[in-house]
């Protein structure tokens, strides 16, 4: 007996660093590990303006909601959930199309180990921006950052000089640089300012991926707030005469109206056969925000 209680003990040790390195294993993150795998392989046809199959990937609530034949995860049974069997060929049709890049080995394993572990949707950490996978390619010597967009104030007083992922404040007279804002996604498409000149929008975004419009103090560049929205970058966007209101419009077709307050979406206008590039309102707009947009 006493032989006995020895080996099973020694067993018991045997497993213990295992047993401690599984209980230590953290789970796959959606917004640092998953989010991007769906950016990557899957939102180019799954997402709110196009939705195939009728099933966006492009935010966790989104998915939640499933597709045209139903939930595409099943948290904690990654072998019975739709998605992973589309991915492996196991149903067709299966995901990607065959002239699409396919997510590799490691990263339908990884998808597996997120679902396995309940399919947590995102942490309280903010997610990363979706940026394009492209090459790093060095700069010719001696380039310099070329301007994507201008505006001056209204009392000519701040040139705001827009570049790739900057937007810098010039004094006119002096080409003093005044102030740098922080660094912005993509290039620079358009630079507003407010009516009284105390605030300007910079407009810009990631090509296929959204848009951003960001809303900073035209004293020291610092960032006041930033609205994301639409499935491109954004060209234009214009605060409202009395800065309650701001308007976007996108390669996407579509310009938008929110609420400066609290960032959220008022209406959106579609309809349009080619991208918008240009919005203005009409400097007596105040409560009808419809009849006084000029769209171009």
């Amino acid at each position: 007996m006493r032989q006995v209680t020895i080996l099973l003990c020694a067993a018991l040790l045997a497993l213990l660093p295992a047993t401690a390195r599984a209980a230590d294993a953290t789970p796959p993150d959606f917004g640092r590990d998953v989010a991007p795998i769906f950016a990557k392989y899957c939102a180019g046809c799954h997402n709110g303006a196009d939705r195939e199959g009728d099933l966006s990937l492009e935010a966790f609530a989104e998915m939640q909601k499933g597709g045209a034949k139903g939930a595409v995860v099943v948290p904690g049974r990654a072998d019975a959930s739709r998605m992973i069997r589309a991915l492996t060929g196991e149903i067709q049709p299966a995901m990607p199309p065959e002239d699409n890049p396919h997510p590799t080995d490691k990263e339908i394993a990884l998808l597996r180990a997120w679902i396995d572990a309940g399919a947590a949707g995102p942490s309280g950490a903010a997610m990363p921006l979706p940026e394009l996978k492209t090459p790093a390619i060095a700069p010719a010597a001696g380039a310099h950052p070329y301007l994507t967009s201008l505006a001056l104030s209204p009392d000519g007083k701040r040139l705001a000089l827009g570049s790739y992922r900057h937007v810098e404040l010039v004094e006119p007279a002096t080409k003093k640089v005044i102030a740098t804002t922080a660094e912005l996604p993509g290039k620079i498409l358009s630079v507003t300012f407010s009516r009284d000149g105390s605030r300007f929008v910079a407009s810009s975004g990631i090509a296929g991926l959204y848009g951003m419009a960001t809303i900073c103090s035209a004293s020291d560049g610092a960032t006041i707030s930033q609205i994301q929205g639409h499935h491109d970058a954004i060209y234009d966007a214009e605060l409202s005469p009395d800065g309650q209101l701001l308007t976007t419009c996108s390669y996407d077709r579509v310009v938008n109206l929110w609420n400066v307050a609290d960032g959220k979406l008022v209406r959106s206008l579609t309809g349009h056969n080619g991208a918008v590039y240009d919005v203005a309102f009409s400097p007596t707009a105040c409560s009808s925000p419809r009849r006084a947009l000029t769209i171009r």
